[in-house]
């Protein structure tokens, strides 16, 4: 069952717990007499009808933090709220004459995580999807859990003094165990998601723009360059051995990635245009993979990547064949690319702000 108190929180409690404390809290509206509070008939959601019109819903199965869905209505008081049996449609009496009645299906409504104070830049989920860390231009990396039974909402790993306001400024490992974010003084700051101790990766003159970690989390790479002449670091994380690749005739190394056998991708840009490069940490011998490249993003696996071209198109090329697709069915004016994690779908967003979906094979 769920008690509201005067001061708008909403807590939830289980009748089979032995203890008396609540299992859930959830922030509800302050200064509004609430006059229903009722659940819908799959117990899945919980709603508070509030003397301000508004309704605000509750989903039991949303993370911790997450803002409840409203729905705004007109003034009330003394009003009942009710669902259907399906819960997928609410209705409210109206503090007028007659009512009201709306689509409460929350499978087609996303929810809102805060605790940034400046625009989020880069995003990275759990393999398992349970959980999200961002990195916001106001210098915090954030983790927030996305399961109901997590105890905590999100909370901060890391504070950056001067934060790299630009594309691919975050790299998770893919086992969930450390992030990679720039720091403002030339060096990766690595922090373990468990909330232990972070450390910094130093060695750059100049600012870092890209970060990457191999598939197996042992490897981590940087680019930097501007005003310092280009380079790109990688780490051993179990050795601690450090290698150095020089860009050549570079002037910004960015969109770096590792490929299914540790090697590592980088676009460059530089006075003969931004241009995808391979290199072979051991070897250090470079390979070029596609020329006039913007963006990419690379499968999970590593083995095939969409790259998004300086004309404004995109192409989608597998690494152990070196074949490449061009992708006609998504148009000349794309601006940004996305993969998914399997490599078998492909999103692209563009001038005209059309968002396209479909298979890798085009």
């Amino acid at each position: 069952f769920a008690t509201i108190d005067t001061s708008g929180e909403v807590q939830l409690w289980s009748l089979a717990e032995g203890s008396p404390r609540p299992i859930r809290t959830f922030r509800g509206e302050r200064q509004s007499m609430c006059w229903d509070l009722v659940f819908d008939p799959t117990g899945s959601q919980l709603a508070a009808c509030q003397e301000s019109g508004r309704i605000w819903i509750w989903g039991m199965d949303d993370p911790p933090g997450a803002d409840p869905m409203r729905i705004v209505g007109g003034w009330a008081r003394g009003v009942q709220l009710d669902f259907d049996a399906s819960g997928r449609w609410g209705a409210r009496g109206s503090g007028e004459t007659g009512g009201g009645v709306w689509p409460i299906d929350r499978r087609r409504f996303g929810y809102v995580l805060r605790g940034h104070s400046g625009p989020v830049e880069q995003l990275a989920f759990a393999g398992d999807g349970s959980w999200l860390v961002s990195a916001s231009v106001d210098g915090e990396l954030r983790l927030w859990p996305l399961r109901a039974s997590s105890s905590e909402p999100g909370r901060v790993l890391c504070r950056v003094d001067r934060p790299v306001a630009i594309h691919q400024q975050l790299a998770v490992a893919p086992d969930g165990r450390f992030g990679a974010t720039p720091t403002g003084h030339g060096a990766v700051r690595i922090t373990p998601l468990d909330g232990g101790p972070a450390r910094e990766l130093a060695g750059f003159t100049g600012r870092v723009f890209s970060v990457a970690v191999s598939p197996d989390g042992r490897l981590v790479a940087a680019g930097g360059g501007l005003p310092h002449p280009p380079v790109i670091r990688g780490w051993d994380l179990e050795s601690g051995e450090v290698s150095a690749l020089d860009p050549a005739d570079g002037q910004l190394v960015f969109g770096l990635s590792f490929t299914h056998d540790r090697e590592l991708l980088a676009v460059v840009w530089g006075a003969s245009g931004s241009n995808l490069h391979r290199w072979d940490l051991v070897t250090r011998e470079r390979e070029l993979v596609l020329e006039g490249v913007a963006r990419i993003a690379v499968s999970r696996a590593g083995q095939t990547l969409i790259a998004m071209h300086t004309k404004l198109t995109a192409s989608m090329h597998d690494l152990p064949t070196g074949t490449t697709l061009d992708l006609d069915t998504h148009g000349n004016k794309v601006l940004a690319v996305a993969l998914s994690a399997d490599g078998r779908t492909v999103v692209t967003g563009d001038w005209d702000r059309i968002v396209r979906a479909g298979p890798a094979g085009g």
